[in-house]
């Protein structure tokens, strides 16, 4: 009778420790999702002409961007024709992929869409684009570059639909903030149809921000942006 308590307490024993042993561990926290991936704007599009809705002093334009993977949100920047004093209510903070916005018609803008989670923030480019409207009295002078990443240099090609005179600054950044000790080119004298080029702007193992600000005689304006984005 001795032996057979004795036996029944080690074997109870035992499996109490080993059940504690197997139940107090905790699984480990999942890894959080990195930051945002890289983000592409749809609508409008670059330099578009937008005649959005609505009539007289206000038109309406939808902006639309693509998702981002791993965002959780995205602030939608839209700036005046300066290119950089955010129009009222700007940045919009938005859990989809677009955002309807009251304008002025006849006026030139730009915006660019962040994707945004705890783990950090992902940029798009800046598209510029103007509205159409009851308020165009004269066109908006515009400008298109292209970069020539083999002869390093940055080309501009204006046009102005009024043959206005026009004049233009560039500001080369290599974090797209453009201060103004990234002025390389200002008051520079233009007319319709013609091409400026600024050689040797430094293509190397770097990204590079162009902001080119068009202005007419009748001091309508346009802001123009374009990047070279170094890849390892």
């Amino acid at each position: 009778m001795k032996k057979l308590i004795y036996t029944l307490f080690t074997i109870t024993l035992f499996i109490s420790c080993g059940g504690g042993g197997s139940g107090g561990g905790t699984d480990p926290a999942p890894d959080p999702d990195p930051a945002p991936g890289s983000i592409s704007l749809n609508s409008p599009s670059q330099n578009e002409v937008c005649v959005g809705n609505g009539t007289g002093s206000v038109i309406t334009q939808t902006i639309q961007w693509s998702s981002a993977q791993f965002a959780s949100s995205y602030n939608l920047s839209i700036f005046g024709s300066d290119g950089t004093t955010h129009v009222s209510g700007s940045p919009f903070t938005i859990t989809g992929t677009s955002k309807s916005v009251n304008l002025a018609p006849g006026k030139a803008y730009s915006y660019k869409v962040t994707a945004v989670n705890p783990q950090g923030s992902s940029n798009s480019a800046t598209w510029p684009f103007t509205t159409k409207g009851v308020a165009t009295v004269n066109s908006v002078p515009q400008a298109t570059t292209s970069i020539d990443i083999d002869n390093d240099r940055f080309s501009i090609s204006f046009s102005d639909n009024d043959g206005d005179a026009m004049t233009y600054d560039v500001y080369i950044s290599s974090d797209a903030i453009f201060d103004t000790n990234e002025l390389v080119a200002t008051n520079v004298s233009v007319t319709d149809g013609e091409t400026k080029t600024i050689e040797n702007i430094g293509l190397t193992d770097e990204s590079l921000w162009f902001k080119v600000v068009t202005t007419d005689a009748y001091n309508n304006r346009s802001v123009s942006f374009d990047a070279y984005l170094w890849t390892d």
